[in-house]
């Protein structure tokens, strides 16, 4: 394996920290807006995480009743859910009472889903970092047939697919981003209906990530099906960037009247 694929982990790392202090520098918003955001990730990821220890009997409950065409979607539509509930209910149930979030204007919530968005690239980095050193200068640690199974995957075949990771997470800040951002406009406006566009854009974001990882063994991941997914990615990215230029003309203005302390 090259070298190269450190770049990988170098890159996703510094994404998350680089979207942190480039709103920080710009907007001069409380760290605590930032670390909020780090801390609703952690609880909702943590909270998913155990709700998803349901999937593997529901798969094979689903399986044993219904043919593979039925039963497919019903566990990408669910694996999608669980990212809405947790990530968009749960987190809006955390914060909805605090004084911060109460009082926040445009920055601080952008602030808010940036630290919620950009953890997730920086853990996500240091995990693939930690994994292509141990392949390159440690493999003896590695559990038996591991570096095996890691070295002929379709991702470290191609030098070019160092991007693909790096991509998905600068796509995924701002997808993060704009969910956040959604959940604090419906905390600042009591309007329903702010949050539930969140729970449905991220939704459907995962939905999507459940048909490619539940349906398609490792092996089956292409380069190109790699960066293919990567294009619908941006695309929803981008729509979470259109959705953000047109809250902040709509966001209450607060700014002035309510800086946070």
């Amino acid at each position: 394996m090259s070298p190269v694929f450190l770049l990988s982990g170098i890159l996703m790392i510094g994404s998350g920290l680089g979207f942190i202090y480039y709103w920080r520098y710009k907007t001069h918003v409380p760290w605590g807006f930032f670390g909020l955001g780090i801390l609703g990730w952690i609880i909702a990821v943590f909270l998913k995480g155990i709700a998803a220890l349901s999937l593997p009997p529901l798969k094979k409950f689903l399986y044993a009743s219904l043919t593979t065409g039925v039963a497919d979607p019903i566990l990408w539509i669910y694996t999608g859910l669980l990212t809405g509930i947790f990530e968009c209910l749960v987190v809006y149930v955390l914060i909805k009472n605090r004084s911060m979030i109460v009082k926040s204007g445009w920055n601080e919530a952008v602030g808010f889903g940036i630290g919620f968005g950009s953890i997730e690239a920086i853990l996500l980095g240091i995990t693939s970092l930690t994994s292509v050193l141990l392949i390159l200068y440690a493999p003896e640690v590695l559990p038996e047939g591991t570096l095996e199974s890691m070295t002929v995957e379709p991702f470290f075949q191609n030098s070019w697919s160092v991007l693909i990771p790096v991509i998905e997470r600068i796509s995924t800040i701002f997808i993060h981003t704009f969910a956040g951002v959604l959940i604090i406009m419906s905390i600042r406006t009591k309007r329903p209906g702010f949050l539930w566009c969140s729970f449905v854009y991220k939704t459907i974001v995962d939905t999507i990530a459940a048909v490619l990882h539940i349906t398609l063994k490792p092996e089956q991941f292409t380069a190109m099906l790699m960066w293919s997914v990567e294009i619908v990615f941006v695309l929803l990215a981008l729509a979470g960037i259109y959705g953000l230029i047109r809250l902040k003309k709509e966001f209450p203005k607060f700014e002035e009247e309510n800086q946070p302390g």
